[in-house]
């Protein structure tokens, strides 16, 4: 099965528009990580950087200067072991990320949470260093900078932060590399009670570039329990309760008022919120990735009149036609791809298809795991192998914290805090707050042209929000 190198390899390719083959030996550097021992904040966010970083390129060592280092990343006041270092600065306003940074020790004050997005930045602008100009993405170069005012990530009060909240009837549908990232900057904030992790996969080598979590350990193992496993320690006052199975067959044995009050979706398909729509959550927090670029956050309280998850990932032109190429490579039916899920049945065609892959290998895989593992293992039997890319580690990161940070936000602000529904940002670029926008309804919505469904979201909903 396809690996994290490959992966990584891939997404390096198409920001480079160069070929897999080449791209590949791009990602065998080292990353110097170099921060003060003394500075508490800084090492931190050395640490968190240093983690996202061994998961995109062969080495990041972190104050263990070598000479053959393809870049260093400074944090706060330390000194740098080579000239044009990017450096990294925090201070209560906001967070700097150059060559020309600051050289100040990072604000003691600064959140835990900021240290993680101060790292997912960093990476995205030490890659810059390392590749230059060619680097198909958005944003300043490393000499230039980025400048993020923390007020446009945490909002304009950010005693939020210090504050207890309760986590009680709320879901988290995926356990991929989203939900690893939740979980990652969850602990970090005052939570307490319980979450249900729902994800019906294993882990996968084509997970372990990304998910924050994992290790090769885990290959094989159930992503939900794992994921539970590993993460519970971190939660002293959170109970994390795994369950094996889709959010839908999860349901179905559900009948209690607390069914579904609260949705944090970090599933990886369009078509995969949509259906999650159609069970009428209560509250939706949601969080994705486009490619390697942007993560797009939602969120909705039903009933509303405003966009709900099937607004936001309506079915697309785009998402049709490559819905078709999975089905028609793999010899199955787009109602088949619709399920997300390889079925027995559909194991089978596969199998007949490709007579080298094993029936029991295909069961319950999703379809973009398995497309992504043979084109990587040169299976397929079309040259047209449209790749499913799947974005850096710290690219995942970024949209699972801001996840976390919007879910902590909302919950002890309570409406005041409503103020959007809808905004794209980037790791690799300054945020823009203008974008943060409140879409209304989309008129191919599956769920919201549907009169039957609002009467019943205003019948569960309407007065228990």
């Amino acid at each position: 099965m396809i690996d994290g190198r490959t992966e990584n390899a891939r997404t390096l390719a198409s920001l480079l528009g160069v070929n897999v083959e080449e791209a590949a030996p791009l990602l065998d550097v080292a990353i110097a990580v170099t921060a003060d021992p003394a500075d508490e904040a800084g090492m931190a966010v050395a640490r968190h950087l240093q983690r996202f970083l061994r998961r995109t390129v062969v080495e990041a060592p972190l104050n263990s200067f070598r000479a053959n280092v393809a870049a260093e990343v400074v944090i706060g006041a330390a000194a740098p072991c080579r000239a044009g270092a990017v450096r990294v600065h925090i201070s209560r306003d906001c967070i700097v990320i150059g060559t020309w940074a600051p050289t100040e020790v990072v604000c003691p004050d600064t959140h835990p949470v900021l240290h993680v997005l101060a790292a997912c930045y960093a990476a995205g602008v030490v890659l810059k260093s390392v590749f230059g100009a060619h680097l198909q993405v958005p944003g300043p170069a490393a000499s230039n900078g980025l400048t993020i005012p923390i007020s446009s990530i945490l909002g304009p009060d950010p005693t939020w932060l210090t504050a207890d909240f309760v986590l009680s009837g709320t879901y988290l549908a995926g356990a991929g590399a989203i939900g690893n990232s939740f979980l990652y900057a969850l602990s970090l904030l005052r939570v307490s009670g319980a979450l249900v992790v729902v994800d019906p996969d294993t882990v996968s080598a084509g997970n372990l570039n990304r998910c924050v979590w994992f290790t090769s350990n885990d290959i094989g193992l159930p992503k939900a329990s794992r994921l539970s496993d590993l993460a519970q320690p971190s939660f002293p006052r959170l109970t994390l309760i795994p369950q094996r199975e889709t959010l839908q067959d999860l349901g179905k044995a559900q009948s209690t008022e607390m069914w579904l009050k609260r949705l944090v979706v970090a599933v990886d398909r369009r078509r995969t919120r949509r259906h999650l729509q159609l069970e009428i959550p209560g509250e939706v927090f949601d969080a994705s990735t486009t490619g390697a670029i942007e993560c797009v956050f939602h969120h909705h309280v039903q009933p509303t009149d405003s966009a709900c998850l099937a607004c936001i990932y309506y079915e697309s032109v785009d998402e049709l036609a490559r819905e078709r190429h999975l089905a028609e490579t793999l010899g199955v039916e787009l109602t088949d791809i619709a399920q997300h899920f390889v079925s027995p049945d559909a194991a089978r065609r596969i199998h007949e298809r490709y007579p080298d892959v094993p029936v029991e290998a295909l069961g319950g895989q999703a379809y973009d795991t398995l497309f992504k593992a043979l084109c990587g293992e040169a299976k397929l039997l079309t040259a047209d192998n449209r790749q499913v890319l799947a974005p850096f580690a710290f690219v995942s990161v970024f949209a699972g914290a801001y996840l976390a940070i919007e879910l902590g936000r909302r919950l002890v602000l309570g409406k005041t805090a409503c103020d959007f529904n809808y905004w794209r940002t980037s790791p690799w670029a300054s945020p823009v707050t203008d974008l943060k926008d409140m879409r209304g309804r989309h008129e191919r919505c599956e769920f919201c042209s549907q009169a039957v469904l609002l009467q019943t979201a205003r019948g569960l909903w309407g007065h228990s929000q």
